[in-house]
């Protein structure tokens, strides 16, 4: 999913996951938090034509060079977001989609959709909070604009 101005969209495949990639190239910068592993190489895998941003963050390289470890879901605890899919990881997400292919539970979906919104959500937070972080230390003003 992505969001822009506050505004999200999902891709799903099987209903308009190809009209994510039009989408995603109108934008030279995109922040994803573990997109460097998973994100960019599936996307690259399953659209070579669509070009990559000019600009990648990936808030999980960020936050692990400001010396944070973990993942998402534990930053999100870590400095106080909460989530009405608490509770649920990356591997439920997995699961979720796998009930939703195999069995086409709209539940499951639905759900699947609600987690990627949280998520998406949630890394606009986490890079604000990762330029404050910034701004306190050497790199600020370089890295964030301060």
């Amino acid at each position: 999913g992505t969001m822009v101005e506050r505004r999200y969209r999902a891709f799903v495949a099987g209903f308009n996951l190809e009209k994510g990639v039009s989408y995603l190239a109108r934008f030279p910068v995109w922040v994803t938090f573990g997109g460097t592993r998973f994100d960019l190489p599936f996307l690259r895998a399953r659209f070579p034509e669509l070009s990559t941003p000019l600009l990648h963050l990936d808030l999980c390289q960020i936050y692990r060079h400001l010396g944070y470890r973990g993942g998402l879901k534990k930053l999100e605890v870590l400095f106080g977001l909460s989530r009405r899919t608490q509770g649920l990881s990356g591997y439920d997400a997995v699961k979720l989609w796998q009930r939703w292919v195999q069995r086409r539970d709209r539940r499951a979906l639905r759900t699947l959709l609600l987690y990627n919104r949280e998520d998406v959500t949630n890394l606009w937070f986490l890079l604000k909070k990762a330029c404050a972080l910034f701004r306190q230390g050497e790199l600020g003003e370089a890295a964030c604009g301060g």
